[in-house]
């Protein structure tokens, strides 16, 4: 049997950094969202583990990556508990999602894999359990295998899901130049101007609705914006351009380097296009967890396939 799975990617709508951990990562505050953007991966069961990248514009190392690191840990424990019926599988990767772009793309593919495999296998490990193996992957992938609206605190790993279906019909558009921020960077520099342990602004509530998150997009803000623009002046550049069109929201994604806009209608997206042509860009909607279920893995059949064999 073949498989098409769909990893979506994230934005954050508002993003905090509160202290550094005596552990040495950071505690922060966010709220994530799922937007219509996806890889591409293929599976079908095959004599020993494969990964193949395409359309791709960095290189990506074959053992160093988020879907090779995501197999192996679900291998390791799901031979702890089954000692036989394992099965290898082939993957053909079709990236669209940026690199280092700070939409989680890498997060995705890793946690999609995971639940892939989950329910492959008939579901051996429970929601919770899941979630444990996904954090050894990266910090947002426990918010990727359910994906939708979510309140993310601790290192991103404590969730509060919100359901807020009219949230789809808002409009993205997002720039990713050609520039890779690593998180690792962005803490660096960010790490230069906090304090022991400080406040973020109240602005996050677990009763909101879709008329109180438009209300509050005013307020929101991605505390890495200063030190990242000041580092990379064409990120703030990009930005002011994009505040001409007047949008509901316009904010820097996680550490960087992409910057989208909502809007409440496609209104300027042909302006924008013409704008920023030249860029990687993309225009989608925001995506909610239920949409998510049902569509990030589908049975496909010999005459559907993609990628090349």
């Amino acid at each position: 049997m073949k498989y098409l799975i769909k990893p979506f990617c994230k934005i954050n709508l508002f993003l905090d950094v509160l202290n550094k951990r005596e552990d040495g990562f950071h505690e922060i505050l966010t709220l994530f969202q799922s937007i219509d953007l996806f890889d591409e991966i293929e599976a079908y069961e095959s004599e020993e583990l494969n990964i193949e990248f395409f359309n791709n514009d960095y290189p990506i190392d074959p053992v160093n990556n988020t879907i090779y690191r995501s197999y192996t840990i679900f291998k390791e424990n799901f031979l702890r508990k089954n000692n036989k019926g394992w099965v290898d599988f082939c993957f053909k990767v079709k990236k669209i999602i940026p690199q280092g772009a700070g939409l989680g793309g890498g997060s995705a593919d890793g946690s999609t894999i995971l639940n892939f495999l989950n329910h492959y296998y008939g579901y051996p490990f429970k929601n919770e359990e899941l979630k444990d193996l996904s954090l050894k992957v990266g910090a947002d992938c426990p918010f990727i295998l359910e994906g939708g609206t979510a309140i993310g605190r601790g290192i991103g790993e404590k969730l509060q899901f919100i359901d807020i279906p009219q949230i789809e019909n808002l409009k993205i558009f997002i720039i990713s130049p050609d520039l890779h921020v690593s998180t690792k960077e962005a803490y660096d520099l960010l790490s230069k101007h906090l304090t022991k342990e400080r406040k973020s602004y109240n602005i996050i509530s677990s009763k909101i609705d879709y008329k109180y998150l438009k209300g509050s997009f005013k307020y929101f803000y991605n505390v890495f914006e200063n030190v990242i623009f000041e580092r990379y002046p064409l990120l703030k550049d990009i930005k002011d351009r994009i505040l001409r069109y007047d949008p509901l929201l316009s904010l820097m994604s996680g550490s960087g380097s992409s910057i989208y806009a909502i809007f409440e209608n496609e209104e300027h997206f042909d302006a924008l296009k013409r704008e920023f042509g030249g860029n990687r860009i993309f225009f989608t909607t925001p995506i909610t967890r239920s949409r998510i279920k049902k569509e990030s893995l589908t049975k496909i059949q010999e005459e559907e396939w993609k990628l090349p064999k």
